[in-house]
């Protein structure tokens, strides 16, 4: 899984902790390529959503219904359309920088770089902000801040950068963020942070929203409940099947007596005509011995 992502873009810090998140329930090899909003946007003939008035007006809003749903600490910079928007390609050189010297902390100075930004309302592209981003993220030493501030201007770093911007312009970013999935060795791009529930149809996983840890408690919950239903299902099930089996022995009970009635009828009735037969012959011979003329006139 590759991100592209620029520290300017909300939406960027979107995607990145939604996969952050789903790293290891996805089983995710997950690289981070740090890239020129700027330039992809120049590139495509693209337009920054702050250069529209309907689209930074929903903007605005947008953030404030993320935030809640993201369970991220985003807050609208105070001048981000008209000064914070365009001041990004000093923090993504820093970023490359950081790529480049220490790929283990790339993840912890972006989140620094977009804390700054969107949740405090701090500025990111002075020294003293570059600065603040990689103490916050983890770039403690002195020697080593100054070692970076040196090497982010560095004609090695700037093209760097212009490479990965260039190589996701190729593979048909516009925006921020893009990310490509690599499945049965087919490439499978994305666009924006919405798109995780697609991501995970794709890869064959289980989506449970943006903040998966607290949903997978849920899920577990759930899950227990479920057993607990289908324990009581099956107990209702065997119930049935005993009640069924019961009822299945009465009813052949039933046919067995049904049975021996039928037959203790016939019986009866045998009984009957014998006894009818004797009677008849009796009542025969009692009338032969004192009716002749009866006989005669009726054989």
């Amino acid at each position: 899984m590759e991100l592209y992502f620029d520290v300017i873009s909300p939406y960027s810090w979107m995607a990145f902790e939604q996969l952050i998140r789903y790293k290891d329930l996805w089983q995710l090899d997950l690289i981070l390529h740090p890239f020129y909003l700027g330039a992809v946007m120049k590139a495509s003939q693209n337009q920054p959503p702050g250069l529209n008035a309907f689209k930074a007006k929903y903007l605005m809003e947008d953030v404030k219904r993320l935030s809640m749903y993201m369970q991220l600490p985003l807050t609208q910079p105070s001048n981000f359309f008209t000064g914070a928007m365009f001041s990004g390609l000093q923090p993504m050189r820093m970023m490359t920088a950081v790529q480049m010297a220490h790929p283990d902390k790339v993840a912890a100075v972006a989140r620094a770089f977009w804390t700054r930004l969107w949740s405090h309302d701090q500025e990111i592209a002075s020294e003293q902000g570059l600065l603040a981003a990689l103490k916050l993220g983890g770039v403690t030493e002195a020697k080593e801040q100054t070692r970076l501030m040196e090497m982010m201007k560095s004609h090695e770093v700037k093209e760097r950068l212009k490479a990965v911007t260039n190589s996701a312009v190729e593979m048909g970013a516009f925006g921020a963020p893009f990310f490509i999935a690599h499945i049965n060795g087919k490439k499978e791009v994305f666009f924006g942070s919405d798109r995780m529930e697609v991501l995970a149809f794709m890869l064959g996983k289980v989506w449970m929203g943006p903040c998966p840890d607290q949903n997978t408690l849920k899920l577990k919950l759930k899950q227990k409940q479920d057993n607990q239903h289908a324990k009581v299902k099956v107990t209702e099930l065997e119930r049935g099947q005993r009640d069924g089996d019961g009822e299945h022995e009465q009813k052949k009970q039933d046919e067995a007596d049904g049975d021996e009635q039928m037959k203790k009828q016939k019986q009866d009735e045998k009984e009957r005509e014998r006894f009818f037969v004797e009677f008849m012959k009796e009542a025969f011979v009692y009338k032969k011995e004192r009716d002749p003329d009866w006989i005669r006139s009726n054989y």
